[in-house]
């Protein structure tokens, strides 16, 4: 007994101390531990308890899964050097892709920083690529060998290419010129860097840092071969993407909004909601544009039945996505390549999205191309431009 004094009346009383109800482990069955329990339901357990050591076991294991999960999707350097001596028993993948569809890593070719853009003109035989260090790259396609290399004074950071034009993404410009020809356009653009570009007919577009795209028509004189034409307003941050589809322009911007454009009236049709980080990537599919955001999702949108666009699915990925690009398989289905911010582009089989295989880098994969008979391009971070082709025969 324990005396106490109440507060207002000052006067004592005893108190008994509360009883500490401790914990009762389950009993466990002696019979079921000898097999021969027959009751149903029994009041004691049927299940050994865990020790404080296996549960901890138990973690460790679960966490030695884990990084072991972690390891297989990323590419052993050693290997990539030519070097490692593990073989088999190296915990890190000796492969540059995994893949349940059928295509092979036909070359790499490297040489410079981050690739930005790849582009194969129609008829040609040489495979253009740009860097951010402002340099282009002229490689044979048939040898993989670097046959020229031009420094365009300032960063890249977009390329393109439409008929015999190629057109390049800078500071305050773009530069554009046409295959063969030695003579180089230099069109003005007050709105900062360039981040993407795209043409409609005879009109080029370009998206800018300042949230405006800029427009010029292809005009017949040969001393004025681009016209400026206008500026389309709306967004409020760069404009990350452009693509054209179904006669319209469509652009993502970092403030998550995607527009549709009047590419011949030069007016904002519609303005698409939904994803909450800056849109990366844009694609025009079949009746469908698809969509890639920082906050981890691919968005495909329909025309409804009053005649704008919603969404119609959402693909969620556990980062997020910094470029969509797709093509049709040996097989002729329509395959996505969706690269996240973990280095790995992921290979989904539409409409299911079915994964169907992963292409593993060292940095993130920011340029993919389709190229003649079945080859695709990408290229990442570190300056690498992998050329991948479709076979049934692997």
């Amino acid at each position: 007994m324990a005396m106490v004094y109440n507060r207002q009346t000052k006067r004592p009383y005893f108190h008994s101390p509360c009883r500490v109800m401790k914990a009762v482990k389950p009993r466990v069955c002696v019979y079921w531990r000898a097999g021969k329990c027959n009751r149903n339901p029994c009041k004691f357990s049927h299940a050994e308890p865990k020790t404080e050591f296996a549960k901890n076991t138990t973690a460790i294991r679960r966490d030695e899964v884990d990084d072991a999960e972690k390891r297989q999707q990323i590419v052993c350097h050693y290997w990539a050097l030519g070097r490692c001596s593990r073989g088999n028993n190296c915990k890190f993948l000796h492969s540059w892709c995994q893949s349940d569809n059928k295509f092979s890593l036909l070359a790499r070719l490297e040489g410079y920083k981050e690739v930005v853009g790849i582009e194969l003109p129609d008829g040609s035989d040489k495979l253009y690529s740009a860097a951010r260090d402002g340099t282009m790259r002229v490689w044979d396609f048939e040898s993989g060998k670097c046959i020229n290399v031009l420094n365009k004074g300032a960063e890249i950071r977009c390329l393109y290419r439409d008929d015999c034009w190629v057109f390049a993404g800078m500071t305050n410009m773009v530069k554009a010129w046409k295959i063969g020809e030695a003579k180089e356009f230099c069109l003005d653009v007050a709105g900062g860097q360039v981040y993407s570009l795209a043409t409609h007919e005879d009109t080029l577009f370009a998206g800018a840092n300042d949230g405006s795209i800029y427009s010029w028509k292809l005009g017949l004189e040969s001393d004025q071969v681009f016209n400026s034409v206008t500026t389309l307003e709306g967004h409020t941050g760069p404009v990350e993407c452009l693509t054209v589809g179904a006669g319209k322009l469509f652009s993502g911007s970092t403030d998550g909004t995607v527009r549709m454009w009047d590419p011949e009236k030069f007016v904002c049709v519609e303005t698409l909601t939904g994803h909450e980080d800056t849109v990366t990537s844009l694609l025009c599919w079949s009746s469908f544009l698809l969509s890639s955001s920082l906050d981890g999702s691919v968005r495909a949108w329909g025309m409804s039945h009053a005649g704008n666009l919603e969404t119609v699915y959402t693909h969620k990925e556990g980062q997020g996505i910094v470029s969509i690009f797709g093509m049709l398989n040996d097989e002729g289905k329509p395959i996505l390549f969706c690269s996240c911010k973990d280095n790995i582009v992921r290979l989904y089989e539409l409409p299911s999205f079915t994964e169907k295989g992963k292409i593993f880098a060292k940095r993130e994969v920011r340029a993919m191309q389709n190229g003649p008979d079945g080859s695709f391009f990408t290229g990442d971070g570190t300056g690498a431009v992998s050329i991948w082709k479709w076979s049934t025969k692997l």
